[in-house]
């Protein structure tokens, strides 16, 4: 026997038996170089390589690539100490990292053993414990943790007196992915692990998925270990904190640790609106909002299937008229078994779980179901606003569910309203940009909400595109002298920019004049509706929209101009004739001729409403009533039309007569109509149907006519009509200055046209008015538009517009007649207004500037009240621009605004003073509320010093003086004083107050 080849072949068995094992298993050399020498196929495969030659590519040959960077000194460690105690062996754990990038948690035995021609050599078997361990961060996973506890396997927790259980969360952890990569944010769950593991040991910790770490400990260490972690995560690149809950279990009456851990989780999401690590314990409180959690999370999917979850709808009105708008459309849960589950309950609990998208889409499913059940009963509908958050956006396809709904309803986009708020755009920025265009391009109207609240910035205005701003309810909580001021520039900016703006939280008749006299466009509140479930706002909508709702029958009977109705007194006869007027009139009553009584058979909300509400009226009374209705240039038209004594014989041989009249709210132009009914023996009417409509685009007349000049009376100069089949002008209206001017010919003509300009336009403008004045192509100019227009400088020098709009057009919509409208622009009023606004606000914050500052400390002089006057400054500033750059620097600037918004109200003065210096003034401030003071710019200061993810750590320093009988001069240099040796001084507290500041002298 050939003992060589024997031998060769008991090699090659053994490398096979190897080869086959499901454990990884390799040699390396025990020296410094730890060269790999074998590896086996599964071994390869824990890699994710698909052979060797991968496998040795990735590691790069050696043991120490294997191991995860972060650990290999301390495996290293681990591996020696072992082996140096006398040992042939060692046990280790650790964490690789595959070719694909993934993480996985693997333990090893190692055995050393002689070779006669590598000399000392390490096999070692590589067993990837999946089930056990979390492949990303290396600690147990979930059930391997409970399990060990329940079994009562762990030493820790069967060692304690008073065992203690600890939930963390990492603050914005979603945020930190969305702006840094999934990979980063692995990265970071890894080092807060380590972390973990420092202060609670490996088996005593837990990542239960995502950002959620458990951790067991005594009760009484549980407080100190926590703030050691929070001290130890502020050195993290990138800067997290987290928030910490503790549930102390009682061993006489122990719960399922899986409980446990819950009721710390719930501890830990008490704690809300902070970016700074804090910690909390579980109460009884929270036991009760948990078991309201689970309710929620538990029964969600069958609240949607039985509709117990349902759009309310919050009216939205006009402010002008208080007509309505629109509808907001917000979720509420009417529960079976619980009642009215809040908002304020389920949907963090949503946001939470990533199950908010889930009820949205729904929201949206079921009002598109309700505006189409509305539209198959004939009543008018009106759009509905829906809010979006984040979540929704994270989900794939938002855009495309949306649009599916609508779709399927066969509805148009210009229902469909969507609100967002600044800190939904302000998670992704790219991503919500790109995403709003495509709902704007879609057809789809987009809204800010909470305009003016705690993250409010311009640059918000500057970067995205809106078509309606929500200012925030706080202003009208706070509604003060104060917060008018705030709100009335806001207004303008946003009608400058061509915005719609929206009012919410108005509660009061005071809140309202005020918002009526800004000129803001829209209000909701509680003043007009409470969210109302579909059934209570239909009611809202039929008695505010035009009458398309009050249909008494089922088919529209338009009435005949030609032959009047020939009817009996019989009752169903009369509900006959009226049936389906409400679908094209706007109000229909009953008239006795001989009586003169008005009787009311419908009416919409409008003409209701000018009528006093009262179902009968005398004709005076009526007529009164719609003389109210009309603008004044139609009353007397209005009342020789409604005179009862002439009415008879002016219906004596015909079946209608018409009045056409513009109405004073909307300015809509209506007509009236008499129609009758019965007639007595001898002809006369004894029974008539007093209409009143909107007229059509298609019955435009002179009243449409006289409907534009009403308009424009106020702001032209010079109204010109022109007929442009033979080109016959005819002045509507004309300023006294241009009458003799331009009227002296019979024809408003070339020659009048050349006069008007060479007398009224700067130079210029002269020959580009008269190619925009051409008539011959105002036809083809004005085709399938509203108007076209011009703005030009007269000759001297001031603004003026002319628009050019058609008047009336044929059935094919070829313009007949023209209107020429030459304006005055006089925006002195908003430009003052917004240049007071420019001039008083700091353009980088927002936040009042040194103007502001000198006229509002002028003002405070005069007050006799306890002012307190903080002055802070960031320390060292100049680094963080020559270090991070000026881009950073206004960052950490509109960050610090942020947080003083955040920290004091509306009625505090906070100005910027310059470069990093900013002031705030407290009036009517109480000496009790010093410490509340202080705890506030403690708050501030901890913010900035431990920053949301990318956000250089910077610290401040505070001055505080106060005066005991209103505004002095010298509070300035004494808060300075304190700011000097708040800076200078080797206290732990950011801030000093001027030792004196207390006396009534200053």
């Amino acid at each position: 026997m050939n003992i060589n080849k024997l031998r060769k072949d008991q090699k090659n068995l053994i490398i096979e038996g190897i080869d086959s094992f499901t454990t990884g298993f390799l040699v390396y050399k025990n020296d410094d170089t730890q060269r790999i020498l074998y590896s086996n196929k599964a071994a390869w495969e824990i890699f994710e390589c698909e052979n060797e030659f991968e496998f040795v590519a990735h590691v790069g040959g050696t043991l120490k690539g294997i191991i995860l960077s972060i650990e290999a000194d301390a495996v290293q460690a681990s591996m020696n100490s072992q082996l140096t105690k006398g040992s042939q062996s060692y046990y280790v754990k650790y964490r690789i990292r595959t070719q694909n990038g993934n993480i996985k948690y693997v333990e090893c035995y190692g055995h050393i053993y002689e070779n006669s021609e590598y000399g000392s050599l390490i096999a070692m078997q590589i067993i990837a414990k999946v089930k056990e361990y979390d492949p990303l961060t290396s600690l147990p996973e979930k059930k391997y943790f409970l399990d060990k506890i329940n079994s009562g396997n762990n030493k820790t927790y069967n060692s304690c007196k008073k065992p203690a259980f600890l939930s963390f969360n990492l603050n914005g952890f979603k945020m930190f992915n969305t702006r840094y990569s999934l990979k980063i944010g692995d990265e970071l769950l890894i080092q807060f692990a380590d972390i973990l593991m420092q202060q609670f040991e490996r088996d005593n910790c837990s990542r239960f998925g995502d950002d959620h770490f458990f951790a067991i400990c005594e009760a009484d260490k549980a407080a100190e270990k926590s703030n050691n972690l929070f001290e130890s995560i502020k050195k993290i690149k990138n800067g997290i904190s987290c928030r910490a809950g503790v549930f102390i279990q009682d061993l006489e009456k122990p719960v399922y640790s899986g409980i446990a851990c819950e009721y710390a989780k719930t501890a830990a999401d008490h704690i809300t609106q902070t970016l700074t690590s804090q910690l909390t314990f579980f109460d009884e409180n929270m036991k009760k909002k948990l078991s309201i959690k689970n309710y929620i999370l538990s029964t969600l999917d069958d609240a949607l299937k039985n509709g117990y979850i349902k759009p309310y709808y919050q009216a939205q009105m006009y402010t002008a008229d208080e007509s309505l708008h629109g509808f907001e459309a917000l979720a509420r849960w009417q529960d079976p078994d619980k009642g009215l589950i809040l908002p304020g309950d389920f949907i963090p609990v949503l946001e939470e779980y990533g199950l908010i998208s889930k009820v949205d889409i729904y929201i949206i499913e079921q009002a598109a179901m309700d505006i189409t059940c509305l539209i198959e009963k004939g009543i008018k509908v009106l759009p509905v606003s829906f809010n979006l958050s984040f979540a929704d956006f994270a989900e794939e396809g938002l855009y495309d569910k949306v649009v599916n709904i609508i779709n399927k309803y066969e509805l148009s986009r210009s229902l469909f309203r969507f609100e967002l708020t600044e800190s939904t755009l302000i998670l992704a920025y790219d991503k919500m940009m790109e995403e709003m265009q495509r709902f704007r391009d879609g057809g789809f109207e987009i809204m800010i909400d909470h305009f003016g609240g705690k993250n409010s910035t311009l640059t918000t205005l500057l970067d995205f595109e809106f078509d309606e701003i929500k200012i925030d309810m706080s202003f009208m909580r706070k509604f003060n002298e104060k917060t008018k001021t705030i709100i009335r520039p806001i207004i303008i900016l946003a009608k400058s920019l061509g915005i719609h703006t929206l009012a919410e939280g108005v509660e009061t008749q005071d809140q309202i004049d005020f918002l009526k006299s800004t000129g803001c466009e829209i209000i909701q509140g509680y003043y007009y509706s409470a969210p109302e479930p579909f059934d209570e706002a239909v009611k809202v909508l039929t008695n505010s929209t035009e009458a398309s709702s009050l249909i008494i029958g089922e088919e529209p009977v338009i009435l005949p101009e030609e032959n009047a109705y020939e009817i009996t007194q019989d009752a169903t006869e009369l509900k006959r004739i009226t049936s389906g007027l409400g679908s094209a009139f706007s109000s229909a009553h009953i008239v006795e001729v001989q009586t003169g009584s008005y009787r009311e058979v419908f009416a919409n909300y409008l003409v209701h409403s000018f009528i006093g509400g009262s179902k009968s009226l005398d004709s005076k009374q009526f007529a009164d009533a719609i003389c109210a209705l009309c603008s004044t240039e139609y009353v007397n038209e209005i009342l020789k039309f409604t005179e009862l004594k002439t009415l008879s014989d002016r219906l004596k041989n015909k079946s209608i007569i018409t009045c056409d009249f513009i109405e004073s709210i909307n300015h809509t132009l209506m007509r009236c109509s008499y129609v009758v009914i019965n007639r007595i023996e001898d002809g006369s009417p004894s029974r008539l149907l007093f209409l009143t409509r909107v007229l059509s685009d298609t019955e435009r007349s002179e009243g449409e006519f006289k409907k534009i000049i009403s308009s424009y009376a106020n702001v032209c100069f010079l109204m010109i009509q022109v007929e442009l089949i033979e080109f016959n002008y005819r002045v509507a209206f004309i300023h006294e200055e241009l009458k003799n001017l331009l009227t002296s010919s019979a024809q408003l003509d070339n020659f009048s046209k050349n006069t008007f300009i060479e007398s009224f336009v700067s130079e210029a403008f002269k020959e580009k008015l008269f190619l925009f004045l051409d008539a011959q192509s105002f036809a083809e100019r004005l085709w399938n538009k509203d108007y076209i227009c011009m703005n030009y400088l007269n000759n001297d020098e001031r603004e003026r517009r002319v628009v050019i709009a058609p008047l009336q057009t044929d059935a094919h919509g070829n313009v007949l007649k023209v209107v020429i409208v030459f304006e005055k622009i006089d925006n002195s009023h908003n430009l003052e207004a917004e240049k007071n606004y420019n001039s008083e606000h700091d353009e980088l914050t927002g936040l009042l500037n040194r103007n502001a500052y000198k006229k509002y400390t002028e003002e405070l002089k005069l007050s006799v009240s306890p002012i307190s006057y903080v002055l802070m400054d960031i320390n060292n500033f100049a680094k963080v621009n020559s270090k991070h750059g000026q881009k950073m620097g206004d960052h950490v600037l509109r960050r610090l605004a942020s947080l003083l918004r955040e920290e004091f109200t509306f009625s505090d003065y906070i100005f910027r003073l310059g470069g990093d210096e900013f002031g705030i003034i407290i009036t009517e401030f109480n000496i009790s509320e010093l410490e509340k003071l202080t705890q506030r710019i403690e708050r501030i200061n901890k913010a900035l010093m431990e920053p949301e993810f990318d956000f250089p750590s910077v610290s401040i320093s505070a001055g505080i003086a106060i005066s005991m009988n209103g505004f002095k001069n010298e509070l300035f240099r004494k808060a300075d004083v304190a700011l000097y040796q708040a800076k200078n001084s080797y206290s732990e507290k950011c801030y000093n107050i001027f030792e004196s500041s207390f006396t009534k002298d200053d």
